[in-house]
């Protein structure tokens, strides 16, 4: 099963949104690598990348301020820890492929619509520019 990129999942801003769209790009490849050894190369790369942009989301969220980056880094942390686990059991048959897909799918899409739809909201509103 594919994810989907949908416009629902869009948080309109520029920089964001394209990270989110290369966020599913990398889960697709890591859902759809079928045998152990590349869903291992797959799941270190959608990992390293879920990691680059956590830390660029963190940077814009203390460049602007926001009042809730604890609460956001915290759930960045809660995800990182959770793919570190599937990570660690990939192919080992510990998880159904069902079960993995709805992780990543459901991890993803949580994430975008409660964590990072509302600061981009604030980062609309304040003028931040996401840093380069």
């Amino acid at each position: 099963m594919a994810l989907d990129w949908k416009d629902t999942h869009m948080v309109g801003d520029c920089t964001m949104d394209a990270e989110h769209q290369e966020w599913f790009q990398l889960a697709n490849q890591f859902l759809m690598a079928g045998e152990r050894q590349s869903m291992h190369a797959s799941g270190k790369v959608f990992s390293q990348y879920t990691k680059h942009h956590f830390v660029n989301e963190e940077a814009l969220m203390h460049k602007t301020q926001f009042p809730y980056t604890a609460t956001h880094i915290k759930e960045h942390e809660r995800l990182v820890s959770n793919l570190d686990k599937i990570l660690d059991v990939v192919g080992m048959d510990v998880l159904s492929q069902a079960e993995l897909e709805d992780f990543v799918a459901l991890s993803l899409a949580k994430h975008i619509a409660n964590y990072d739809r509302p600061f981009a909201v604030y980062v609309r509103r304040n003028g931040a520019v996401a840093p380069a």
